[in-house]
């Protein structure tokens, strides 16, 4: 059986898809466990797909809003002694008559986190898209079973 949004083939005997999200390259890690975990197989049932196209949808809009407000009054970085020390957050105010389309290429300087801060969120809008379109087709896709 299959993950209703992952789509990853998931052993269960309960009738209810396991938490996964286990990945392996080289050592390995635990991922945080994917939504349709606890929910009936995509072949039986198709009820978490609104859940996270509501969810996704709403992402969409939030990282929208951010991008359409502009420059904050403060960006943030964090700075650290060694990899073993914890972080200093250092806040860097917007300078005065800041313009967006100016760049200076400064490590760490307003333009330079701005630059990169948007350029994260822009990709990130692309990536939910995407999501949000697979997720869409997928609840498309679902038949009922015979």
């Amino acid at each position: 059986m299959t993950c209703q949004i992952c789509a990853r083939e998931i052993k269960h005997k309960t009738g209810r898809i396991a938490h996964h999200g286990y990945k392996r390259p080289g050592q390995g890690w635990q991922t945080a466990s994917c939504m349709g975990a606890g929910y009936q197989p995509y072949e039986v049932a198709y009820d978490a797909l609104p859940r996270a196209i509501l969810g996704c949808s709403a992402h969409i809009q939030l990282v929208e809003r951010q991008i359409e407000a502009g420059p904050p009054v403060k960006l943030t970085y964090e700075k650290r002694a060694s990899i073993y020390s914890r972080p200093e957050i250092i806040e860097v105010e917007r300078p005065v008559g800041f313009d967006p389309a100016r760049k200076d290429y400064m490590p760490r300087s307003y333009s330079t986190l701005w630059s990169n801060h948007i350029r994260n969120l822009q990709a990130d809008l692309v990536a939910s898209r995407e999501t949000l379109k697979y997720l869409q087709d997928r609840l498309a896709a679902w038949k009922v079973p015979s």
